[in-house]
């Protein structure tokens, strides 16, 4: 990552986590983000009507076990462990609280950034929710506010109406707008799961940041 100018940020940012860890470790990351979902899925807890904050404590729980019980922290070259409402002082204020994000994978040096997973509830005849998944959501890591030691992150999607084709129609329109995008919304193909990716330039250091987008279905 290029040097970044004009940030009052608390620590200097280091060498790009995403870099560090490569697409293997990246790899690492978001199959174990899918089997804390389908842990989840299986316990049948969440419905039409579950708010997000109790869905993404039990998908961190799920996450958790799968990370430590399976000692997938051998798999990557990083010191990272899964974190739940992680603040992060990298652009905080001097007034207010830090942008806490929902989920990370926490390097254990904390001067060393994170992978950042921003959750978000979704229902295709919602278009506020359909809104706030992008402008306070995947806005936050294109604006520098999440994971700017990190040039890839994931965007978390819990379906819980509609289909998962029609969000994304949807979605892309949306993404079309205002989200300086570089890369739209695509179908990552080699992933059984219903993953995406989005590319944006991101406006603090004019860098690109890739999202990745994980639809978890729980439309009964």
């Amino acid at each position: 990552m290029s040097s970044i100018k004009n940030i009052s940020a608390s620590n200097p940012v280091p060498n790009d986590l995403a870099k560090r860890l490569g697409n293997d470790g990246i790899g690492v990351i978001l199959a174990t983000l899918w089997l804390g979902y389908k842990d989840l899925y299986a316990t049948g807890m969440v419905r039409a009507d579950t708010d997000e904050d109790t869905i993404t404590v039990e998908w961190y729980l799920k996450v958790y076990n799968r990370w430590t019980s399976e000692n997938r922290a051998s798999q990557v070259n990083v010191n990272l462990i899964p974190t739940n409402q992680y603040p992060d002082v990298t652009v905080k204020k001097k007034r207010g609280k830090a942008p806490t994000i929902d989920f990370c994978f926490r390097a254990w040096n904390r001067d060393e950034g994170y992978f950042g997973a921003e959750c978000k509830r979704l229902k295709s005849n919602n278009a506020k929710l359909l809104q706030e998944y992008v402008d306070n959501g995947l806005m936050r890591f294109v604006n520098g506010k999440y994971s700017l030691m990190c040039s890839e992150s994931a965007m978390i999607g819990y379906i819980q109406e509609g289909t998962i084709k029609d969000i994304v129609d949807k979605l892309k329109v949306l993404l079309a707008t205002n989200t300086r995008l570089e890369e739209q919304l695509l179908r990552e193909v080699r992933e059984e799961n219903p993953q995406y990716k989005s590319a944006h330039n991101r406006k603090i250091d004019n860098q690109t940041i890739t999202v990745h987008h994980l639809f978890f279905d729980f439309v009964v």
